[in-house]
């Protein structure tokens, strides 16, 4: 549910147990060993509960295969993790997809060693990855330019997992 910034009364918008775009205005879920994303029937400003703007348009992510999948920033974008087996996590291969939200344009983002997608730069434009440049090399943390797929290292460490940006994402 939910209401309106201004006030008022409370407003149903979906049953669906899911991730939350930034917006607010779509949901991603599993069901049925898929990953769906779905336009959420929002409630116009001041309106009625009848009155809503959008919705109910509802897309499978082809490639998720029911994985749990983020929004970017501007909620135009979405990635999603698979790992190439069931190795140990520091050795198997992760591959980080992206696609528009809809699931079209899906294309392999990155692949690393072990470690994963830590969350997204506010400017929409990078994420926070950790992982590994060869078997044998310590962790690192550093950002991934989605452009390009080139890596800006923040750190390295023998026991270096994962990362947090801050609110204003200016610190890890």
């Amino acid at each position: 549910g939910g209401v309106s910034a201004s006030g008022g009364e409370p407003q149903f918008l979906t049953d669906r147990v899911g991730v939350s775009s930034p917006d607010g205005r779509l949901v991603a879920y599993p069901e049925g060993g898929q990953t769906y994303v779905e336009r959420l029937a929002l409630p116009r400003g001041g309106a009625s509960r009848s009155e809503v703007e959008g919705g109910g348009e509802r897309w499978v992510i082809a490639n998720a295969a029911g994985r749990a999948i983020s929004f970017s920033p501007d909620s135009r974008s979405i990635l999603w993790q698979a790992a190439s087996s069931s190795e140990n996590f520091d050795r198997r291969i992760v591959e980080v997809w992206m696609a528009n939200v809809d699931g079209s344009e899906s294309r392999v983002a990155a692949r690393m060693i072990g470690g994963g997608v830590s969350g997204w730069f506010h400017d929409g434009q990078r994420l926070l990855v950790s992982g590994r440049e060869s078997l044998n090399d310590d962790p690192f943390l550093a950002a991934l330019n989605l452009a390009d797929g080139s890596l800006t290292i923040i750190a390295h460490g023998a026991r270096l997992r994962g990362g947090t940006l801050s609110p204003e994402g200016g610190w890890v």
